[in-house]
């Protein structure tokens, strides 16, 4: 009886975390190689490179917010009810109705506006956070996707 305790014991400390939520709290600041990398995979232009784009991110067990430089802060509820927010669009302030879930150690946000729906899934992969945006292409028919790449900030 003992052996088995410890057993299942080790096995919970050697694979709890696989199934445990991963976190995206943090600054994130973008790494444009990295981005490309991952563009050229999803066969897409990408993203046009710029100024760096930092993201700073908390998260509890219900709620995420992020804030992408001076914009505003974004905040999505975990539990797949809705999150309202403001979002800078091509037309100026838009709001943005979204819904977020954490599902295998990603997030999913589906964020429906005047444009359409567009898909964002979170990933955390060798410490990096790789945001992949999945949305309609408006330059022709179907979706396009890109994603970013970012690094942890060094403070």
């Amino acid at each position: 009886m003992r052996a088995m305790l410890i057993a299942g014991t080790l096995w919970l400390a050697a694979f709890g975390n696989l199934v445990q939520e991963k976190s995206f709290a943090g600054t994130w600041v973008v790494d444009w190689a990295l981005t490309d990398a991952a563009n050229d995979d999803l066969g897409g232009p990408g993203e046009p490179h710029g100024a760096t784009i930092r993201l700073a991110v908390t998260q509890s067990a219900q709620v995420m917010t992020v804030q992408q430089g001076n914009h505003k802060v974004r905040r999505y509820n975990l539990d797949g009810s809705p999150s309202v927010n403001e979002v800078a669009g091509v037309d100026g302030q838009t709001t943005q109705v979204s819904r977020a879930s954490l599902e295998a150690g990603r997030l999913r946000i589906v964020a429906k506006g005047a444009r359409g729906e567009v898909t964002s899934i979170w990933t955390i992969d060798r410490g990096n956070l790789k945001i992949v945006t999945t949305r309609p292409n408006f330059d022709g028919p179907g979706l396009m996707s890109t994603a970013l790449v970012f690094k942890r900030a060094v403070e």
